[in-house]
């Protein structure tokens, strides 16, 4: 389909001669100080005989009247005064210019009065004119000629661009390719003159580009092209062969990126090799070196108040490309954003919060950095995977606290439970206890921990974990209860904790099939003895409770001494009061039958949830080992006459006890403190104590 022309509306004015040089027609009022410019700039700009025929050109900007003057200026042989010229004026409003990607267009709408006695009303109205959205063309064959003046008007922003167009065809052209390849804001503030006398430049001092007809200007050209080609190929030139091939049309890549990319940069002439050089290494050269010089570049030059657009595309390139910088860059861009108070779109931050984290996930809790991409982890976590995350916490573990409640899936990896990140896991188990229920993950949970976590963990887990959920875990998977962690969590299971919730759950008969899975020392240990519900206990420790509440008696059944020697075991693990209350419980029945050879065999003891080990049963089993563990428990947890003289009703067995303890100085201490409680203690516990010392 073929493309519709725009219609657009141009200002024009026309000066000449009229008793001195003015306005002779207007379609546009002026103010004051844009009339003087108009004046001086439409005036003759050098002799009138080396003016060519067609005239030459003059640009500016007009400040008041939000306009550029185009002006073209041809002499007037025809006028009485010679030297006087006819100048027609283009008025272009700025955001006109903005839209017409080729200026030359604006060179057809010059009109030349044909003597003194023109219709000047043509003068005074609105010209429509029509321009097509596309390019006209390029430079021709004047590219030597292109990179020279790209140079000259580039590399030194100091004072206008001059250059001697002498040899140069369709000087015109080449002044239309490089302002049409400036943006919006650059064009607009354009000056040139591409017809100027060298030994009168005043006029145009404050102008960017000086073209003139004088091979004097024309040696000084020579020289800088000259320096130029022997640059060809070199670092020092390579931002000139990028504007030279969007001029030539090979790619209008560079201008459309300084239309989106640099529209609030201003000073552009000053920063037009800058941007060049950030515009290849952002397409051209597709490493890590030239994306962070692209970044150093941008940061460098551009204040905090200008080049935001820029400095957005430099981040989104961070983002595509951020694998590939140093990671002093990407701080560098980070500290842009954050100190320029760059507004970043929700994809960018997720985005680029993904590559910190890959990268380095401290930078989350640098002060330089960005609160919006801490605040932003709850999107930015579940694009990464858990191993990602876990490497990312192993190097950041203080954002542990912030990340694992957003990234429960974690908590199922054994890579995750393997690592240093570990404990602060734990720690996070009890709060997020009913998330796990509710997406299903509990039991992977738990086998992922059993499976892999250190065995150090095990009592802290047991007290984490939702105890309900972690003793149905295990018993759905008893292969767990042969792990190190799986092991040593079942035994930390033996708790008061847990034990008064599964008496809890035998008050509601028939006991279901779960909550016997609570606790397999129920169906193991006491279970097989019997439960009277109606019989009372003295002891505050539930599991006590459980077993002096067993219906038949302690010495009945290898049963009944399996169930002590698990009281007996646990017992050495309890503080003071627990501990004489489990160990005076199954002291006297273990310590019976290993006299009387009745304990029973090893593997009746091996059952599963206390996990007796081949060294507990060589313990059990030695009389004389007995007593002296049980005598440095005593000592070491600090029992009391009266729980002392009750770990057994036997006074052999109670005599024995004290004479392990008379062997060590440390037992002798500790039997002659026991002396110094006799106000403490009751008669009966006095008179014991003193009979078995005798």
């Amino acid at each position: 389909m073929k493309e519709r022309p725009q219609t657009v509306g141009i200002n024009q004015a026309l000066y000449g001669y009229d008793s001195g040089h003015r306005e002779l027609a207007s379609s546009l009022s002026l103010s004051i100080d844009d009339k003087h410019a108009m004046l001086v700039f439409t005036d003759r700009a050098a002799p009138m005989h080396d003016m060519p025929a067609r005239g030459y050109l003059v640009g500016f900007p007009l400040k008041d009247a939000g306009a550029y003057a185009l002006v073209r200026t041809w002499p007037a042989p025809e006028m009485d005064r010679p030297g006087s010229v006819w100048s027609h004026a283009l008025l272009i409003d700025f955001a006109l210019m903005a839209q017409v990607p080729d200026l030359s267009i604006f060179r057809a709408y010059f009109r030349r009065p044909e003597g003194p006695s023109a219709d000047l009303s043509t003068y005074r109205t609105v010209e429509p004119a029509f321009f097509q959205q596309k390019l006209m063309g390029g430079i021709g064959p004047n590219e030597e000629a292109a990179a020279t003046l790209i140079h000259a008007l580039y590399a030194d922003t100091n004072g206008p661009a001059q250059m001697d167009v002498s040899h140069v065809s369709a000087p015109e052209d080449l002044v239309f390719a490089l302002w049409s390849q400036q943006w919006p804001r650059l064009r607009r503030g354009f000056k040139f003159c591409t017809f100027c006398d060298l030994n009168k430049t005043d006029r145009f001092s404050s102008f960017d580009l000086q073209l003139f007809n004088d091979k004097r200007v024309g040696q000084r050209s020579a020289y800088v092209l000259d320096t130029l080609r022997s640059r060809v190929g070199g670092e020092d030139a390579s931002w000139i062969s990028v504007a030279l091939e969007d001029l030539t049309g090979e790619s209008y890549g560079l201008r459309e990126f300084l239309k989106t990319k640099a529209s609030d940069v201003s000073d552009g002439r000053r920063h037009f090799r800058r941007l060049c050089e950030i515009y290849r290494d952002l397409t051209k050269q597709n490493s890590g070196a030239a994306l962070a010089r692209a970044v150093t570049h941008t940061l460098e030059a551009f204040s905090n108040q200008e080049g935001r657009l820029l400095r957005e595309e430099v981040v989104r390139a961070a983002v595509n490309r951020g694998g590939d910088l140093p990671i002093a860059t990407l701080k560098t861009v980070l500290v842009s954003i954050d100190r320029s108070g760059l507004s970043l779109s929700h994809e960018t931050v997720v985005s680029l919060g993904k590559l910190i984290w890959r990268r380095m996930p401290a930078l989350f809790l640098s002060e330089d950095t960005p609160s919006v991409f801490f605040n932003s982890l709850e999107e930015i976590l579940p694009g990464l995977d858990e191993e990602a995350i876990v490497k990312g916490l192993e190097v950041a573990s203080a954002l542990s606290a912030r990340v694992l409640p957003l990234a429960t899936s974690v908590f199922a990896s054994e890579r995750a439970w393997a690592s240093s990140i570990a404990e602060s896991m734990l720690r996070e188990v009890s709060a997020l206890s009913e998330v796990f229920e509710k997406t299903g993950i509990e039991n992977k949970v738990i086998a992922a921990f059993c499976q892999a976590a250190p065995e150090a963990l095990a009592e802290e887990a047991a007290s984490s974990f939702d105890k309900r959920g972690l003793i149905a875990a295990l018993a759905a998977a008893p292969e767990l209860l042969e792990t190190r962690a799986g092991r040593k969590l079942s035994i930390e299971l033996m708790s008061s904790s847990a034990a008064t919730e599964f008496i809890n759950a035998l008050a509601r008969p028939p006991v279901a099939s779960v909550d016997i899975s609570l606790l397999t020392v129920w169906a193991d240990l006491v279970q097989p003895l019997g439960f009277d519900r109606d019989r009372n206990s003295t002891s505050n420790d539930p599991w006590l409770a459980l077993a002096e509440n067993s219906s038949q008696s302690r010495e009945e059944s290898d049963g009944a001494l399996r169930l002590a020697c698990w009281i007996l075991r646990r017992g050495l693990r309890l503080e003071r009061d627990d501990a004489a209350a489990s160990l005076s419980f199954a002291l006297d029945p273990i310590f019976s039958a290993v006299l009387s050879g009745r304990m029973p065999t090893q593997d009746a003891l091996l059952f599963r949830a206390d996990l007796v080990s081949v060294d507990w049963w060589d313990w059990v089993t030695d009389a004389d080992r007995i007593i002296q563990t049980i005598a440095r428990k005593a000592r070491h947890s600090g029992f009391t006459i009266e729980q002392f003289v009750g770990l057994t009703k036997s006074d052999a067995l109670l005599r024995s006890l004290v004479s392990s303890l008379s062997y060590k100085y440390k037992g002798r201490k500790y039997l002659d403190r026991l002396k110094d409680e006799y106000g403490l203690a009751s008669e009966e516990a006095v008179e014991r104590f003193e009979r078995v010392m005798s």
